[in-house]
């Protein structure tokens, strides 16, 4: 990542999906920053539905550890577009990837029903 740690606050306000990215796949050896890439997971998980492209392609990554984040990330933020590659990585080598892809799933699963519900309650209503 360079010699200066970036600002994953700042990057979240400006919604650098990109910048905070970067910090996740960092695997540059033991220099990767275990706390920063939470840390950058996480915002990425609270931007929403911008950053589930990026995180799709990053848990079809390499590092076990950027394939977690991104699984956790893509539970955080329970977007649908996401159940396909989830449902990919309950195949992995990795029993720690396959938990967090259930539970992301059990996330995304659980606010799809909710809306489903949500929705025929309005319905119901009208």
């Amino acid at each position: 990542m360079g010699f200066f740690k970036p600002n994953i606050q700042k990057m979240k306000t400006k919604k650098d999906v990109e910048g905070l990215i970067k910090v996740l796949k960092d695997e540059d050896s033991a220099a990767r920053d275990e706390d920063r890439a939470k840390e950058a997971a996480e915002a990425l998980g609270e931007i929403g539905e911008l950053a589930v492209e990026p995180l799709i392609e990053a848990l079809k990554g390499e590092g076990i550890r950027v394939r977690w984040d991104a699984a956790w990330a893509l539970g955080m933020i329970g977007d649908a577009r996401a159940i396909e590659a989830l449902t990919q990585a309950l195949e992995d080598k990795s029993q720690a990837l396959q938990i967090v892809a259930k539970l992301a799933l059990v996330e995304i699963l659980q606010r799809k029903v909710a809306k489903e519900v949500l929705k025929k309650i309005k319905a119901k209503k009208s």
